[in-house]
């Protein structure tokens, strides 16, 4: 090889080494993002939080109109009838009482309720059966409950009582699983959302029970 094409090639070299080690010391250069595209970010952030206002205000509105049903006239007008409703859970099975009273104005006592109507459905077995086997309970009370929801207005469940009174059956049973069973009827109570006034799932005692059942007879004589 000659010593010109030598000297060549090693040029050749330098000024490559040389061409890259000046592109590796060059700064970057920032990308500048222009003006307008700031603003059309700006203006989208805007649009989602305004976007995100109205949706909250208007499920506000919703949830204050939904707890004012039960407060409207109209629909008062629609079904005028009050409701209790009493479960009572005997030994040999469940029964529901589905009262419908309407006011009546009395000169001489008042306002008085008068019964229009009574809805008896009946499940067999007792819950005390199902004490082993919750989940069966739940569904026994759930089924009997479904007829309550058919017969009630929705927007009269909260002003509607619910109450469940167990006798002998349940009393049989040790306080572990009267819990759990009673526990299990509460949870269903709780998912049609009736009212539930102070002690509304109680076990009664002798004395109770029998009281009830002297009431009971004298009210039908």
């Amino acid at each position: 090889m000659s010593r010109g094409a030598t000297t060549t090639g090693y040029l050749e070299e330098q000024s490559a080494e040389q061409e890259i080690r000046q592109r590796l010391s060059k700064p970057s250069e920032k990308k500048m993002i222009p003006l307008f595209h700031r603003r059309k970010r700006t203006s989208n952030l805007f649009n989602l939080m305004r976007y995100l206002l109205f949706t909250f205000i208007f499920l506000t509105l919703i949830l204050i109109l939904y707890s004012s049903l039960s407060l409207s006239p109209i629909l008062r007008l629609l079904d005028p009838y009050s409701y209790v409703l009493v479960l009572d859970a005997g030994s040999t099975g469940t029964r529901i009482h589905v009262y419908k009273f309407r006011a009546s104005t009395d000169n001489e006592n008042g306002d008085t309720f008068v019964l229009k109507s009574e809805i008896f459905n009946e499940s067999k077995p007792g819950l005390s059966s199902f004490a082993d086997q919750i989940y069966k309970a739940e569904e026994q009370i759930d089924d009997l409950l479904k007829i309550a929801d058919r017969e009630v207005s929705r927007f009269k469940h909260r002003g509607t009582p619910l109450v469940l009174r167990a006798t002998a059956g349940l009393r049989l049973l040790n306080e572990t699983k009267q819990k759990l069973l009673l526990d299990g009827v509460s949870n269903i109570f709780s998912k049609y959302g009736f009212y539930r006034p102070k002690m509304d799932i109680a076990v009664m005692n002798e004395t109770e029970e029998g009281i009830d059942a002297w009431l009971t007879l004298v009210y039908l004589k």
